[in-house]
């Protein structure tokens, strides 16, 4: 089975394929909401406009409320619940963020966080006051702490009263979270970031809300409302990024796909990296055929390579994560001249797409990111 024909300068060029990761300069639609008051807190607005970023009253979360907005900043105000609209809309809230827009929860309750954060079931997220009064910088590259209210240092939100609520353990979180604040313990993680489908999650354990409102000394006050807020909101707008999206289709279709002998058939791969952009890894085309046989598609001969057992796996390339595609690997007609194998029998086949974030020239299945396209041959 013969990949497109392209010549090896050419593959690799396009594997390389520039991205501009420009900042958003133009104004979101921050949309604001308090859990306690069902709708936003005027002392929320001040952060978003010093972020640059247009200010919405949210009334609701419905998805019909959440379609206005790009940002939902979400602060959350009491000590011993989640709000009930707020736990009426979770779905909604989720399926905003997995299309593409960024959620901002800073959250005074903390407790049973895990259910409320899209994705989180298997976070560890503690509410803890052992040390609520430190909060240092793991991670001084991005917009939290370097951004359009000014600039963080590992003293500038200490001693309130409290700084943090508790924690995230961050050997919990995923393995392309942001971990961006700590407390003293450099693994209990006050502020971070992960990526949720097409969007990304803030989550926070500080109490904002108390910041925002003139509350507790001075400082760290106003670092809080007017340096950390602003930026957050910033960091979430322009930098937070969603998750990695890796896609195989055949002919142009998630699967499965069922062919007869004679039928075209084109299988294409495509890359979205968000937060992962640059970073490492090995890539790999690989096909399954009704025997349970593996092929590694090889650019240097434009050919999938039987897989033996005596053989390295064979990477298709290794390199930094970069958006990608649809890119054709596959463009051929069903039937037994199909040439994975002489005579290539009907059945089912298995097409995969997928990264691994060791860059050892190895299958690393726990560093593994793929998507599978199956395809059903029948004869004649």
């Amino acid at each position: 089975m013969k990949g497109k024909h392209v010549k090896r300068g050419e593959f690799i060029a396009f594997f390389l394929f520039i991205i501009v990761l420009a900042t958003n300069a133009s104004a979101l639609n921050v949309g604001y909401y308090d859990m306690c008051d069902g709708q936003g807190d005027p002392n929320q607005v001040n952060s978003i406009t010093i972020a640059g970023h247009t200010p919405v009253n949210l009334t609701d979360l419905s998805s019909t409320d959440l379609a206005g907005v790009d940002v939902i900043y979400v602060q959350n105000c009491s000590n011993n619940m989640y709000g009930a609209e707020y736990l009426n809309r979770l779905a909604d809230i989720e399926a905003a963020v997995a299309s593409g827009k960024r959620l901002i929860i800073h959250d005074r309750f903390v407790t049973d966080a895990e259910t409320i954060l899209p994705g989180g079931g298997s976070f560890n997220i503690v509410r803890d006051f052992l040390d609520s009064r430190d909060i240092n910088i793991r991670d001084n590259t991005t917009l939290v702490t370097n951004g359009p209210g000014g600039t963080l240092d590992d003293t500038s939100l200490d001693g309130g009263d409290h700084s943090s609520h508790g924690y995230a353990d961050a050997n919990s979180l995923p393995l392309n979270a942001r971990l961006i604040l700590t407390r003293g313990n450099p693994d209990e993680i006050v502020t971070f970031s992960y990526p949720y489908g097409a969007g990304c999650v803030v989550y926070s354990t500080i109490p904002l809300d108390f910041y925002l409102a003139g509350s507790g000394p001075n400082p760290p006050r106003d670092n809080f409302a007017l340096i950390y807020a602003p930026n957050v909101v910033a960091y979430a707008a322009e930098e937070c990024q969603g998750g990695s999206i890796i896609d195989i289709k055949a002919n142009g279709s998630d699967g499965p796909v069922t062919l007869q002998h004679g039928d075209p058939l084109s299988v294409t791969i495509a890359l979205t990296p968000g937060d992962m952009a640059g970073q490492n890894a090995d890539w790999w085309v690989i096909a399954r055929d009704p025997s349970y046989r593996y092929y590694f598609y090889n650019p240097n001969t434009d050919a999938w390579v039987p897989k033996c057992l005596s053989c390295v796996p064979l990477a298709s390339y290794q390199g930094g994560l970069v958006n990608m595609g649809p890119y054709e690997v596959l463009n051929t007609t069903a039937g037994p001249q199909m040439s994975l194998a002489p005579g290539l029998p009907v059945g089912t086949y298995t097409f995969y797409f997928g990264v691994d974030l060791n860059m050892d020239g190895k299958l690393d299945m726990d560093q593994m990111y793929y998507d599978s396209v199956v395809v059903n041959i029948s004869g004649p």
